[in-house]
Order: C-alpha cells, then structure tokens, then sequence
C-alpha cells in the first residue's frame, strides 16, 4: 500500500467531515433563531470572499492535487468561515497524519502496522469530536 496515498486519504476523510460539520452548523443555526442563521451565514460568505480573494487552497497545501482549483479554493473558504482557532486545530491534525509517516509511527519495516493505525486513528477522532466540533447550544 502507497503510505503517501493512505495520508492523503485521511486527509481527505479530514477535510469531508470538517466540512460537513460546518455546513451542518450552519444549518442548524437555522433552528437557534434568524440572528444565529446570519451570523453563521455571514462569516461563511466572508470566508468564501477571501479564500477566492487571495487564492488561498488548503487541500494542495495538505498534498492533495486538484483537478479543480475552484473547488479547493471553495473549500478552504468553508473551512476558514470557522475562526482561525478551528484552522489551528485542523493543521494541526493535518500535521498530525504527515508527521506519523515521517516519524515511521505506522511502518513497520515498510509494512503497515495496522494496530498502531487503527489507535490512532481513534486518537485523532476523539480530539477533533472534542476540539474542532464543541456541541451546538440549542438554547
């Protein structure tokens, strides 16, 4: 198995559930009241303006190669509508999945360890359930 592709198809898994979360928010926000919806809405436009503004694309920073620039444009647009606090958290675990093939933490003599992946796979769903996505206050 390609280790460099694997990484690329966490990152990807990534990006998908980061994504969703904030489209899920957002429509959610819906249910708090019009202000919430605006507001969330508002910021998701504002993110969209700058990542197209400056032509900023994540998943080709992450190793992901585009076929279409637009969409990882659009991507990151979503993605930074959430604060500079959940794009901390998010390279973060990017980093995270490159820094366990760099660090062999998922080779074994060139074999995957897939105990080793699975733990920490599951490491690395527990701190984006708790960091990245804090619960929606249906207050």
């Amino acid at each position: 198995m390609d280790l460099n592709l694997f990484v690329k198809i966490l990152i990807a898994a990534l990006l998908v559930e980061s994504i969703w979360e904030t489209i899920r928010m957002i429509l959610n926000s819906a249910d708090e009241g019009k202000k919430q919806f605006i507001a969330k809405l508002g910021s998701l436009v504002i993110g969209l303006l700058v990542a197209f503004n400056y032509n900023l694309d994540l998943p080709e920073l992450a190793g992901l190669d585009n076929h279409y620039r637009i969409i990882g444009i659009g991507i990151t647009g979503i993605l930074i509508s959430r604060g500079s606090q959940f794009i901390h958290d998010l390279l973060t675990q990017l980093q995270l999945n490159n820094t366990l093939v760099k660090d062999n933490k998922i080779l074994d003599e060139g074999n995957l360890d897939l105990k080793i992946i699975n733990k920490d796979l599951k490491n690395i769903h527990e701190e984006l359930k708790n960091d990245l996505y804090p619960p929606i206050n249906k207050s």
